[in-house]
């Protein structure tokens, strides 16, 4: 049960502008949360109970029978969407950083791209992105307190389930791709991308990606400036991520 719904059928969202409708990308995570799945986005409902906040970020600390019943509950919304639309299936949520055990467990052959992005831009965006879906989609009276303290803890938190779980994964089938360059040149990176992963001839895709992004050549991105002592918080508790990919 929502108040409203964040993306009206037939406009963008209002988090960014982008494009919205069922018939574009969004993250299956909100497909398990709807399902009736234990999931981190109860807190875009739910945002003063950071008990469960902790303990739905990363799924391998729910229950045994509570981690087999997501499972299955995950591969059977998998087989439906197959059903309708086969073939190869890109899977896009955020908190999947935390689950790269879970899915080698189904799906072992799996491929993963973690699109890494500037931290000073993650912040804020992050902010932007909770206070907006919680003001309308929260069944609390809430004024996010410790909201600053949550999102910087998160992020460490899935970047270190992500860094435990790289050993898992043949380096072949795991890649790092910065955001600001496949914004900068979605083709190249994207053929860069095919060629590493072994994901097939690019050029077969190629008039499609070049259709996608001349659809898109007006889109501008949110714009967020940081204040001297925000952007000195950011680069001392995310120091140790910004280090590892070169920000």
């Amino acid at each position: 049960v929502t108040r409203r719904h964040p993306f009206p059928a037939g406009q963008n969202r209002i988090i960014d502008s982008m494009a919205a409708g069922w018939d574009k990308p969004q993250e299956d995570d909100f497909a398990m949360c709807n399902l009736g799945m234990p999931s981190f986005y109860e807190s875009i409902a739910f945002p003063d109970r950071p008990d469960r906040w902790w303990r739905l970020l990363d799924g391998e600390n729910l229950s045994q029978p509570a981690q087999d019943k997501w499972k299955r509950t995950f591969l059977r919304f998998l087989k439906q969407v197959t059903r309708l639309r086969p073939g190869r299936m890109i899977l896009k949520s955020p908190l999947h950083t935390c689950r790269v055990r879970t899915i080698l467990e189904l799906f072992p052959d799996a491929v993963f791209i973690n699109v890494v992005r500037n931290p000073f831009e993650v912040y804020p965006s992050t902010v932007h992105l909770w206070k907006t879906l919680v003001r309308l989609q929260t069944l609390q009276t809430t004024r996010m307190a410790g909201l600053a303290d949550r999102i910087f803890d998160a992020y460490l938190v899935m970047h270190d389930k992500l860094e435990a779980s790289r050993a898992l994964v043949a380096p072949d089938r795991f890649l790092d791709i910065r955001f600001e360059s496949l914004v900068a040149d979605p083709a190249g990176e994207l053929r860069a991308l095919y060629a590493a992963l072994g994901l097939g001839d690019f050029d077969l895709v190629r008039p499609e990606v070049a259709k996608e992004v001349a659809a898109r050549s007006g889109y501008r991105r949110n714009a967020y400036e940081l204040d001297d002592g925000t952007r000195k918080l950011v680069a001392r508790r995310w120091e140790r991520i910004a280090e590892r990919y070169g920000y």
